[in-house]
Order: structure tokens, then C-alpha cells, then sequence
């Protein structure tokens, strides 16, 4: 029999409710869910009546994303109904999937997973407090299969590692092994925009490498990556601070909750958004990144805060201007053989590069001193002007 529960959310999905927009699967009954923009399907045994929601969802148009919510193969008799996944199938609408504390690792996870590796629509793929085990191959071949993936979230994943074909019934995350694989599997996804991988206790250096590798692709798009805690130490950060000095994408790094950054942790990423060794250094500093949290605080926040803007000519000169003095010879250059004509030009320049701080202290009283000292080294100029 039908529980008047699930038969409100068959019904809405049947008339393709358009408020309707989040199907959530689950082994527990949330009633204050079950209202809005989501409606819930309870699922406690086999005979839940999964193949009369899969005739439904088939022809459904609203619904974006479907959680399957703490479910294990006990729930569904070991794998969920044909029917019910060829429903999945046919649906044109589901673009967002999330497992949420579910058995990934038999029949269960594999008959999802393949469903929406074959189907290859996703824009977004969650994976969070999932029991992986040997899910991990059918979660590769998933992520890979939808080209249209902008957003990947695996936090808290668990499983059974296998080392020299020998299981290890030692509860592990299982991600670290396996990042280097999950990688691989988005390098081609660039449309990709968002990995989410925290949660995970640890990540260790080979899987920062990788990561890092990624970074450093030209191809790569992502413009958010977290990581917090993962017991990320000092070698993996830097392996991924010096990644972003090729990296003109990212703009979001979450990094708080692993190992304490050392002194010269902090000094490394502060030289990569700013570098004032030189003029030159600090033109090619990294002047995407524009978010970084950590539980550390950099003595010079202003790097990123000169990143948030968007004309990244201007933050290179922003920078330039904020945290050099230009000499004589520099100033010369503007005006040899040109004279005072070029005085507009350097004005301009200095203009430009306040970018959205026109009360930059340092940008004006720079700006002042230089047309004084542009003037003072062509006299002869200024007299006839």
C-alpha cells in the first residue's frame, strides 16, 4: 500500500508540479521537507512502489535534483527496480544528483552511478559521507561521462582500501587513494568550475601533486577549490601555491582546518599574489585569486583585495604603484623625445590603476610625486607648455 506520505509526492511528480524542483529519496520520513520546492519518497522496504515514481519521473520537466538520502541495498532488496531507472533515464529535466550517506559500494551505488554515466547530462555531481568500497571505478566513470559537470563535491567519503589486491578491513577515506584517478577523470570537464573535496582527514602530498598538476593545466577552469581539513601539511600546500603562479582561473581556495602553516607557508602564498621583489615580479604575481581562508591571517590582506578586480591589467598596476616608488629613470622613459605630451598618458596610467581605490593613499600621493618629478626632470618642457 501507498503511505498518503508518498502518495502527495507521486501525485506532484505526476502532474510535473513546477514548484517542484528537489526529489529527495530517503530511508527517514522528513515531513517539514516534504513541502515547497521538494518533495520526499520514503523508502523502508522493497515494496515502496519505487517503479510507479520511475513511470512518473520519466515525463517529469521540474524536477532539477534528485538526493538519494541514507539509503543501503537492504532498503531497496538489493538494487533499486528497473523500471525506476529507466525512468531516471528517460527524464530530460535532473541535472543535479547528490548521495548523501548511502551504500555506494554494491549493487545499489553501481546501478545509480551507471545510470547517470550512461544518461551524461549532470551539471553537478554531490557525494557526501558515502560508503565507496569498490564504488570508486563506477564514481570515475560517472564524473567523466557528463562533459557538462561545472560543480563536484566528494566530502567524508569512506570505504574498504585495497593494497596489492588484498582488502584491508580497516575503515579508511578512501579519496586520497584514489584522487589521482578522480583527477585524471576531470581533466577533460571544462566546463568544471567548482571541486569540493574537504572533509576527508587526509590528503596526502602525491594527492596534492595532482592536484596541483590540474591547477596547473591552461585548460583548467576551476574557479573555486576547497579543501579544509585534510591534514594538508606544509610540502602539499606549497606544492599547491606554486601551481597557482601558472594558474589565471582560480579565485576561491579554502585551505582552513589542516596542519599549521608555517611562517614560510604564509610568505610563499603572499610572494605568489604579490611578489615585490621587483617591478617585474609583481607584474607577473598571480591576480586571480581573490578568496583565501585559512586560519591564518597575511600581514598584507591587500593582495587579494586588490584581486577583486575584474580588469586584471589594473590590479598589475595597482600593485605596482602601491608598493613601489618609480624612480627617475623610470619616470625619463615616459618622456624621452615625446616631453610633457606624455605627462596625460602617465596621469591616465595612474588613474587606470586606482581600479575602484581612489582612496588609496599611497596610489595619490604616488601619483602627485610623479608628475612633480616628471616635470622637475624636463624643465625646458614645462616652461614652453
Amino acid at each position: 500500500m501507498i503511505t498518503s506520505y508518498n502518495r502527495d509526492t507521486l501525485v506532484r511528480v505526476q502532474k510535473d508540479d513546477p514548484t517542484l524542483r528537489v526529489l529527495r529519496i530517503s530511508s527517514i520520513k522528513t515531513p517539514n521537507l516534504n513541502l515547497g520546492d521538494v518533495g520526499c519518497f520514503v523508502v523502508i522496504s522493497p515494496d515502496s512502489h519505487l517503479e510507479s515514481l520511475g513511470d512518473r519521473i520519466s515525463s517529469n520537466t521540474s524536477i532539477e535534483c534528485i538526493i538519494f538520502d541514507r539509503l543501503t541495498s537492504e532498503h531497496v532488496g538489493g538494487d533499486l527496480p528497473r523500471r525506476f531507472l529507466e525512468g531516471l533515464m528517460k527524464n530530460g529535466s535532473i541535472r543535479k544528483l547528490k548521495l548523501v550517506q548511502c551504500d555506494l559500494s554494491g549493487a545499489l551505488g553501481s546501478s545509480i552511478l551507471e545510470t547517470y554515466e550512461e544518461r551524461g547530462k549532470l551539471t553537478s555531481i554531490a557525494v557526501r559521507s558515502c560508503h565507496l568500497d569498490g564504488g570508486v571505478d563506477a564514481l570515475i566513470s560517472a564524473i567523466a561521462s557528463n562533459s557538462f559537470l561545472q560543480r563536484i563535491c566528494l566530502k567524508n567519503c569512506r570505504g574498504r582500501l585495497r593494497f596489492n589486491h588484498e582488502i584491508s578491513l580497516v575503515m579508511n577515506h578512501i579519496l586520497d587513494e584514489s584522487l589521482a584517478a578522480i583527477v585524471q577523470s576531470i581533466e577533460n570537464l571544462d566546463r568544471l568550475i567548482e571541486l569540493d573535496i574537504g572533509h576527508n582527514d587526509y590528503i596526502s602530498v602525491q594527492s596534492c601533486r595532482s592536484l596541483a598538476s590540474l591547477l596547473s593545466r591552461p585548460e583548467c577552469n576551476l574557479l573555486t577549490l576547497k579543501l579544509e581539513n585534510n591534514s594538508i601539511n606544509d610540502e602539499g600546500s606549497r606544492l599547491i601555491a606554486n601551481s597557482l603562479r601558472r594558474n589565471e582561473r582560480l579565485s576561491e581556495l579554502i585551505l582552513y582546518g589542516n596542519q599549521t602553516f608555517s611562517s614560510e607557508m604564509v610568505h610563499n602564498f603572499e610572494q605568489i599574489t604579490c611578489n615585490t621583489s621587483s617591478i617585474a615580479d609583481t607584474h607577473s604575481s598571480n591576480h586571480h585569486l581573490e578568496t583565501f581562508v585559512s586560519f591564518h591571517s597575511w600581514p598584507k590582506p591587500e593582495c587579494l583585495r586588490f584581486n577583486s578586480c575584474p580588469d586584471k591589467r589594473k590590479v598589475a598596476k595597482s600593485k605596482i604603484l602601491h608598493f613601489h616608488d618609480l624612480n627617475m629613470d623610470e619616470l625619463r622613459l615616459f618622456g624621452e623625445g615625446l616631453g610633457l605630451k606624455m605627462l596625460p598618458v602617465v596621469i591616465a596610467w595612474f588613474d587606470a590603476a586606482a581600479c575602484g581605490r581612489e582612496h588609496d593613499g599611497l596610489v595619490n600621493k604616488r601619483r602627485l610625486s610623479a608628475t612633480y618629478q616628471f616635470i622637475k626632470a624636463l624643465p625646458m618642457h614645462a616652461v614652453h607648455v
